[in-house]
């Protein structure tokens, strides 16, 4: 996954993945235009893009196909998961039931 994409393509991904979470699918590409305020055909620029870097998956046919990639989605709660890590490293017995709760959380662990 390239780390390096440009402050629209971060505006777009950001929004797909807050839709996601609020509506339980993710926007059309329409959807993402009105809501970022740029064309249709330039949101199709930056999700190729996206694709591209391997920050997206695209699911061909399907409304609302434009999903966070899953390596994506583990580079975003990578920081969440090493505070988790570094907790179990020292945390007593009795807490690591709480701690895998913690982390299962993480949507990168559903």
């Amino acid at each position: 996954m390239n780390p390096h994409i440009s402050a629209r393509q971060k505006q777009i991904y950001q929004y797909i993945v807050k839709f996601r979470k609020v509506v339980g699918v993710s926007p059309t590409q329409h959807e993402l235009a009105a809501a970022i305020g740029v064309t249709r055909p330039a949101v199709q620029y930056h999700l190729q893009k996206l694709e591209a870097a391997g920050w997206v998956d695209k699911v061909p046919g399907r409304k609302g196909g434009i999903l966070p990639s899953t390596e994506a989605r583990a580079f975003e709660v990578m920081p969440d998961m090493l505070r988790i890590i570094s907790k179990i490293a020292t945390a007593k017995p009795e807490d690591l039931p709480m701690l895998r709760q913690e982390a299962e959380l993480l949507d990168c662990c559903k």
